[in-house]
């Protein structure tokens, strides 16, 4: 029996002064986001799986939610719509369980979708990693090589 490994990717973007941004916007961006990671994972990865990935975009009036749930699926929004001026800074929490992906991948992924969503919307934001602590990228102290060929 094959055991899937869906691992947590997760990062948190937030979109500098984004008091223009209005409701279809934010859900645009959302769309954009997603397809984009989407996409680029499915084309990076022979045997992606995608369990979820959810981006939320949270203001002090309000929160949009997108979800994707299979790889060709369709993207749901849900929400509370909000008014037209909100906050200068909004985050998107981007959040996904996705199997058969590498990390390199999904940073790349990522790359492009944020790239994406600033040229498309005339954004600009910055990107901060949540660390999962269960999933600790600092193995690598254990592959001491002890063969020293000369």
């Amino acid at each position: 029996m094959l055991q899937i490994d869906f691992q947590p990717f997760a990062a948190i973007i937030t979109i500098d002064d984004s008091k223009d941004l209005d409701l279809e916007t934010s859900k645009k961006i959302l769309i954009t986001l997603i397809e984009t990671f989407a996409d680029a994972l499915n084309q990076s990865a022979e045997k992606l799986i995608i369990g979820h990935i959810k981006a939320i975009i949270d203001t002090d009036k309000g929160y949009i939610k997108a979800s994707l749930t299979e790889a060709k699926g369709r993207i749901h929004i849900v929400g509370d719509a909000y008014e037209q001026k909100k906050s200068n800074d909004s985050q998107i929490t981007l959040n996904s369980v996705i199997a058969g992906a590498t990390k390199e991948s999904e940073n790349e992924a990522l790359n492009q979708a944020i790239q994406q969503i600033c040229d498309l919307y005339d954004i600009e934001v910055h990107v901060s990693h949540e660390h999962h602590h269960e999933h600790d990228h600092n193995h690598d102290h254990h592959h001491h090589d002890h063969e020293h060929h000369h």
